[in-house]
């Protein structure tokens, strides 16, 4: 199915069979499930052994199928549907037949790239969102402290992840220190399938403003994994979701420029207030 039919789904009616889906939605889920009973389930076993899933590969399918771009907005490369559309390629998702590789794609859609897509800059939109969408880049997030889990209240006590100028009077820059846990895709792997790193990229929570309740201090920032300072652990074990990478990722003075940052915090550092 093309991302034009994908659009054209909007204006379907609801089936006779669904309150909510149309038959388009249900056209889509279709296509999907044949992607997935075609390119995915085959090879899950093997993944799942393996500890890892070709990312790249993956992503890069369902990226050419609209699947990675549903929600998001038409001028970067997003279809521009409603969240219903999400609800049913989510849905069907799960007919893949572990749950690592559905998880590690709703990271991507509905965890690094929301913000971006609602609040980031028309640079940073091109320079993430638009291959994220398309597939050609891996996301991931990294917001878990190892003393802290994913309270970041804690580590925001503790000043975990910070972002500092990288000089005291140049603003246009900034550094990144902290030792994270980064979810899904973030591991140095090497497959059959790819040799390069999996994640390109994370969606990274910092703290930006200490003199600020450990709630009201924090800001989104988007760091390419292939950075200086960049540092990753070999893929954790799990209990479950064995091919969907968990790693530590180690921030040691990241350097990332100022329009990388996006949240109202960072548009208040952006503009020097």
């Amino acid at each position: 199915m093309s991302k034009a039919a994908l659009r054209a789904g909007a204006r379907a009616v609801p089936t006779k069979h669904h309150m909510l889906y149309t038959e388009k939605h249900m056209e889509i889920r279709r296509e999907l499930r044949k992607l997935i009973e075609r390119s995915i389930n085959p090879h899950v076993q093997k993944w799942e052994e393996a500890g890892r899933f070709p990312a790249h590969a993956v992503f890069k399918q369902l990226g050419n199928m609209g699947v990675l771009a549903v929600s998001k907005p038409p001028a970067f490369g997003g279809l521009g549907l409603d969240f219903s559309y999400s609800i049913a390629v989510a849905e069907e998702l799960g007919s893949i037949d572990c749950a690592a590789i559905p998880m590690s794609v709703c990271v991507q859609t509905h965890m690094a790239t929301p913000a971006l897509a609602e609040f980031g800059s028309d640079s940073l939109r091109s320079e993430f969102l638009t291959p994220s969408m398309a597939g050609d880049l891996v996301a991931c997030i990294a917001v878990s402290e190892p003393e802290a889990g994913s309270d970041v209240a804690v580590w925001a006590r503790n000043k975990g992840k910070t972002l500092i100028p990288a000089t005291r009077d140049d603003h246009s820059a900034w550094l990144v220190s902290a030792r994270r846990v980064g979810q899904c895709s973030a591991a140095d792997q090497m497959s059959g399938y790819m040799s390069c790193k999996k994640a390109d990229w994370a969606c990274v929570l910092v703290n930006t403003n200490y003199n600020s309740s450990p709630h009201r201090n924090k800001s989104l920032v988007c760091v390419r994994l292939d950075e200086p300072g960049v540092h990753r652990t070999a893929n954790l074990k799990k209990l479950g979701m064995h091919s969907s990478d968990t790693a530590e990722i180690f921030f040691d003075d990241v350097r990332v420029k100022s329009c990388d940052l996006k949240s109202e915090t960072a548009c208040e550092l952006k503009e020097g207030k």
